[in-house]
């Protein structure tokens, strides 16, 4: 679902769901930059909870704080 953003953000990141307006209405510019400026994870939600997730593979310990941060940084905007 393409998200109108005056960056490159649709072309990037593929959004995916059952209540496309809500959706829509969640991502405001703060959010699209967010992601428009950090490294790809992938992000899902049922509604109440995110799970956030790099490579389907084990990840090093670096590989983890950088996650971490990540996850710390995005909790701060969507708050």
């Amino acid at each position: 679902m393409p998200i109108k953003h005056p960056t490159d953000f649709s072309n990037r990141f593929y959004l995916l769901g059952e209540h496309t307006q809500v959706i829509q209405q969640f991502f405001i510019d703060k959010i699209t930059h967010f992601f428009d400026s950090n490294p790809y994870y992938h992000i899902q939600s049922n509604g109440e909870d995110l799970l956030v997730f790099g490579r389907e593979r084990l990840a090093s310990i670096k590989e983890i704080k950088a996650l971490y941060d990540f996850d710390k940084r995005l909790k701060a905007v969507i708050s």
